[in-house]
């Protein structure tokens, strides 16, 4: 009989949305008996550190030439017994990290998802990477894989709040809704028009709330652009802030509005009340594990707007991303119906 090791290896690439996941993987990993789990990424740990703060069985290493340490971290899980797990990917994972990952798992597992590269067959177990699941299901596979038990519970998100923050932007104490809307990929990205445009309906349809609009400080030329034509004091802008500070802002809001991206897997892990427009989404990233989000989205060949995830799963047809745009009008009608 196998003995599972009791360190596990997570290889990750450094998205919050897949951080997220990979917390969530860590937390059933620890269910089962784990006591310790290393999260290796290429980039920003400094800003997901934040995320794992309340998870003391977490370390998170980040291994690359601009971080010589973390790859003297890294070399020192050779001297430990591991379980290694590579996370599923559109595309294929870089030969050089499946070979690193085989060789750190030594004797022990490694599992892997099939991507379009080579080596998958150096995995212990190779899953597939089904795409009419969504992602939080693919990392109950793992679990699975590795002979484990999988809860059934949604993905939550320990983590404390800086209610500080709230002070600084000026919404302690104020009902408000979240808007985020930008992610990393300009495709799934709003206008600037279509921002303020939503802003605007949100703030006809409840006269008493605010509109905090959120952004990375990479994205504060944009959102201040949005500040500057929605011109509105009922619009605040909250730009840069810390996993914390998001916490607490995603928290004290009645609902949140967001694109596919990181920071609304975010709102999900802190069960929020969600609404995402899916514009140009990733079909198995969209939020249905969480049962307070709804998903609007229009498939690429048709003019109606939906929220059904049956429908999807019947004429998604194995694609990636079919979908298009979501009409501004479509998002101001759930707004209504999601803060009646």
């Amino acid at each position: 009989m196998t003995i599972m090791p009791k360190h596990f290896i997570i290889f990750q690439n450094g998205g919050v949305g897949d951080f997220l996941m990979a917390l969530f993987l860590a937390g059933e990993l620890r269910r089962n008996g784990a006591l310790r789990v290393y999260i290796v990424l290429h980039r920003g740990a400094g800003f997901l550190q934040q995320f794992a703060e309340s998870y003391p069985y977490v370390t998170v290493i980040e291994a690359s030439l601009r971080r010589p340490r973390g790859l003297f971290e890294v070399a020192r899980l050779f001297l430990k017994r591991n379980a290694v797990i590579l996370p599923p990917t559109i595309g294929r994972f870089p030969l050089r990290v499946k070979l690193l990952a085989r060789m750190l798992a030594g004797f022990g597992p490694l599992v892997g998802f099939q991507d379009n590269g080579a080596l998958c067959g150096i995995y212990t177990k190779t899953l597939p990477y089904k795409l009419d699941q969504d992602f939080a299901e693919s990392m109950r596979d793992v679990i699975r894989a590795l002979g484990m038990k999988a809860a059934s519970e949604p993905p939550r998100l320990l983590i404390d709040s800086d209610e500080g923050s709230l002070v600084r932007s000026g919404l302690s104490g104020k009902r408000y809704v979240v808007f985020h809307p930008r992610g990393s990929s300009e495709r799934r990205r709003l206008s600037e028009a279509e921002c303020v445009a939503i802003i605007e309906c949100i703030l006809q349809i409840a006269p008493e709330l605010h509109v905090a609009v959120s952004g990375a400080e990479s994205e504060r030329a944009h959102v201040e652009g949005i500040m500057q034509r929605a011109n509105n004091p009922r619009a605040v802008a909250v730009i840069g802030a810390s996993p914390k500070g998001l916490a607490a802002l995603i928290r004290g809001g009645e609902l949140f509005v967001g694109m596919d991206t990181g920071i609304t897997h975010l709102a999900c892990f802190l069960d929020a009340k969600v609404l995402l427009i899916g514009k140009n989404a990733t079909a198995n990233w969209l939020p249905y594990y969480h049962p307070r989000a709804v998903v609007l989205y229009r498939l690429a060949e048709e003019d109606v707007v939906r929220k059904d995830r049956h429908y999807l799963l019947s004429r998604q047809q194995g694609r990636i991303r079919p979908f298009k745009d979501v009409p501004v009008a479509e998002v101001c009608a759930e707004v209504r119906a999601m803060l009646a």
